[in-house]
């Protein structure tokens, strides 16, 4: 795992989840984890240090923002790069917070695009570090 971008995913739903794996998994060198709730993604991300962290913004036991929080609060060597994805409006008030917040926010299903030009963002700072 030591030379490959690091990836979590956390969605409770399983369907989507395998769906941003899939487009995760497309990329070359990639070590993906996967969490089906913010409990489980809290337990992993203590023993772990990601490059990218997608997260599903609407959770039942804590959205994707109160998630990122929790994690730097914890000292979490989080990863440089958080995209929240979210299925719903995004005029609901939590998105709109995200971005007012200057989270950055993606649509589900996650564009390929949007996802390739993050990957290689990630591979050019890696390079140039």
């Amino acid at each position: 795992m030591s030379n490959s971008i690091k990836v979590l995913c956390v969605d409770d739903n399983e369907h989507d989840l395998r769906a941003m794996e899939r487009e995760v998994s497309k990329q070359p060198d990639v070590a993906l984890v996967s969490a089906l709730s913010a409990a489980e993604a809290l337990q992993i991300g203590t023993q772990l240090q990601f490059d990218l962290c997608l997260i599903d913004v609407h959770m039942p036991d804590l959205s994707g923002a109160k998630l990122i929080e929790t994690m730097r609060k914890g000292n979490w060597n989080l990863a440089a790069r958080v995209v929240f994805v979210s299925g719903v409006d995004r005029e609901s008030p939590i998105n709109q917070l995200i971005t007012q917040e200057g989270g950055e926010l993606w649509d589900k299903p996650i564009d390929s695009n949007l996802l390739n030009d993050v990957f290689d963002e990630i591979r050019q700072s890696v390079a140039t570090a």
